[in-house]
């Protein structure tokens, strides 16, 4: 989170697991597609977390494991999924499921010109309900 606050950039926070098919299908199309590739290393520091993982990680003045941050602090209930950060750290919204390239781009445009900042999006967040059914249950 340090980076993004020093690039003035959003953070976009990837959660996935080993065994989530979709997850996979998104990193090898989604992520490929060159306007995602520009939009992401331009605008966002990606971050990618196994949610899975065991693996322990410093957390403010103790550690956690991936899986806990996960569970706990972004509360993923479901992989795919996508976070997006403002570049204090605080949290926007996510994006719940298999999302194509057609459906992210738009989403990234609207958070990088700050749009959640002063939209009425209700209950659902800012941005708008679910995208996809297509995710693997935790």
């Amino acid at each position: 989170m340090t980076q993004a606050a020093t690039l003035d950039k959003h953070l976009f926070v990837f959660f996935e697991t080993e065994y989530c098919s979709y997850c996979r299908q998104m990193k090898r199309s989604t992520f490929r597609e060159a306007n995602i590739i520009g939009m992401l290393n331009e605008h966002f520091v990606s971050v990618c977390i196994n949610a899975s993982s065991r693996e322990e990680l410093p957390w403010g003045d103790s550690t956690t494991t991936y899986r806990e941050l996960s569970r706990d602090h972004y509360d993923i209930q479901a992989v795919p999924t996508v976070w997006f950060l403002r570049p204090d750290g605080t949290k926007i919204d996510r994006l719940i499921g298999y999302c194509s390239g057609e459906v992210l781009l738009p989403v990234l445009q609207y958070v990088v010109g700050g749009y959640y900042d002063t939209s009425a999006a209700g209950s659902r967040g800012a941005l708008g309900k679910e995208v996809s059914s297509q995710s693997d249950i935790r």
